[in-house]
């Protein structure tokens, strides 16, 4: 995920996640792989640094839960908001 927000390639961050995710966001959820893309898709051209923290990662055959912290930097007009 890290490679892929150096390249902003945001779109292809968000295939990493199931159709039933979930992120945590400023006080909201955001639900579902397609609302999760719109959350990145808003993020392409705008990134500016991601900083996170694994605190948990459980591996399962094909599927990875993982749980952190996370902070995004990234563009709004003139601003930089995290």
């Amino acid at each position: 995920m890290d490679s892929l927000f150096a390249l902003d390639r945001m779109a292809a961050i968000a295939d990493v996640y199931s159709d039933s995710a979930d992120i945590l966001s400023v006080g909201r959820v955001i639900h579902g792989k397609e609302n999760i893309r719109v959350y990145w898709d808003m993020l392409q051209g705008n990134g500016v640094s991601w900083d996170h923290v694994i605190e948990e990662l459980h591996v399962q055959d094909d599927r990875a839960i993982q749980s952190g912290t996370s902070e995004l930097h990234y563009r709004s007009g003139d601003d930089t908001l995290v």
